[in-house]
C-alpha cells in the first residue's frame, strides 16, 4: 500500500509541475478595448456642433477625433460621405503609442443641394490587437439658409426726391445720378427702379424696360444710352398672398415660390398694397430669385413713393 501511495503522489507532483509550466509559458496579451471621442465645429473653427444638431447649407464641418488604445493604436476608420482610413504610420506614431489624437479631419463642405437632408458619420478606432472601439455615431441635419428680408424699403418715383433705384441683393437705394454712375459698361449693381406711368400707374421695372426709359426721358433723365449696363431683371405677379409671403423664411421656400412663377416681363405694372411679385436677377448679377410685397403706394402722379418689402436668398 505504501508503494501505491508513493506512486500516486509522484503522478500528482508531475501533473502539478506540467500545469505550472504551461501557465508560465502562456504568452497571450490582453488590453482594454480602444475608445474614441469626437468634437465638431463649423468651418469657422469656433462654433461647436453637437450630434443631432443643424447646420446651414453652404457651411462646412470640421471633426476633431481623439482616441485611446491601450493595446497600441493601429487605425482610425471614418465612414459617412465617403470613407477615411488613417493608420498609425500616417500620423508618424511610434509602435505601441496609445493616444490617437487630436486628429483634425479636413473640412466637410455642404451645398444648397444638401438642404433638407441629414448626414451620419461613424468613427471606429482599432488597436494593434485587432480590437475595435464601439462605433461612435455623429449626425447633423442640413437646413436651408434663412432668407434676407429687407423691410420698409421706400422708393421715390421719377418726380420724387427719394432714391428710386434699388440694389435688391444688398438693400441699397440710389438716386438717378448714383445709379447712372454705378452702371458702368462692365456691370451695374442696380436691379430695379420705381416709376409712375400715365397708363401703367405704379410700376416696378428693370433698367432695360422701355417704359422706365420713356418716363425718365420725359423728365430729362434718360436711361437708354446713358447707363452703361442695364440689368435685365424679370418680374411676374405671384400667386402668393401677402400672408404667404410673410411665411417665406428660408431659401428653399423662396426658391420654390419664385421658380413656380418662372417667366416674367421687364416690369410689373398697376401695383397696389399686398400685391406680391416674384423676380429673377439678371445673369450678370449672378442669377437667383427674390420676392417683393407691396406695402403701400403713396403716389398718383409720379411725385410720390412706393414702400416694398423684399426677400432674397440668404448666404
Amino acid at each position: 500500500m505504501k508503494n501505491v501511495r508513493q506512486k500516486l503522489f509522484s503522478i500528482l507532483a508531475i501533473a502539478t509541475v506540467v500545469f505550472v509550466t504551461s501557465c508560465g509559458e502562456d504568452d497571450s496579451v490582453t488590453a482594454e478595448i480602444p475608445s474614441v471621442t469626437v468634437t465638431a465645429t463649423l468651418g469657422d473653427e469656433t462654433t461647436s456642433l453637437s450630434s443631432g444638431g443643424e447646420i446651414t447649407a453652404g457651411e462646412s464641418v470640421i471633426f476633431t477625433v481623439n482616441g485611446t488604445a491601450p493595446g497600441g493604436f493601429n487605425t482610425l476608420f471614418v465612414s459617412g460621405s465617403g470613407s477615411i482610413t488613417i493608420n498609425r504610420n500616417d500620423l508618424n506614431l511610434e509602435a505601441g503609442a496609445t493616444e490617437t489624437g487630436p486628429i483634425v479631419l479636413d473640412p466637410i463642405p455642404t451645398t444648397a443641394a444638401n438642404a433638407g437632408s441629414s448626414a451620419l458619420y461613424n468613427f471606429v478606432v482599432v488597436d494593434e490587437l485587432d480590437q475595435q472601439s464601439d462605433t461612435l455615431k455623429f449626425s447633423f441635419s442640413i437646413v436651408s439658409p434663412d432668407v434676407e428680408t429687407y423691410e420698409m424699403v421706400l422708393l421715390g418715383a421719377q418726380g420724387n426726391t427719394n432714391e428710386g433705384f434699388y440694389n435688391a441683393k444688398e438693400n441699397i437705394r440710389y438716386t438717378y445720378a448714383d445709379a447712372r454712375d454705378a452702371s458702368t459698361v462692365t456691370s451695374s449693381p442696380v436691379d430695379l427702379a420705381y416709376y409712375w406711368g400715365a397708363t401703367n400707374n405704379s410700376t416696378i421695372a428693370a433698367l432695360d424696360d422701355t417704359g422706365l426709359d420713356n418716363v425718365y426721358t420725359a423728365v430729362n433723365l434718360p436711361i437708354s444710352n446713358i447707363f452703361g449696363t442695364r440689368n435685365a431683371t424679370r418680374f411676374v405677379s405671384s400667386n402668393l398672398t401677402a400672408t404667404e409671403f410673410d411665411g417665406v423664411a428660408n431659401n428653399a421656400q423662396l426658391e420654390s415660390a419664385a421658380v413656380f412663377e418662372l417667366g416674367g416681363e421687364s416690369s410689373a405694372t398697376g401695383l397696389s398694397a399686398d400685391d406680391v411679385l416674384a423676380f429673377e436677377f439678371a445673369e450678370a448679377r449672378g442669377g437667383g430669385f427674390g420676392l417683393i410685397k407691396i406695402v403701400s403706394v403713396d403716389d398718383t402722379n409720379g411725385n410720390g413713393t412706393i414702400t416694398i418689402e423684399v426677400k432674397v436668398a440668404g448666404e
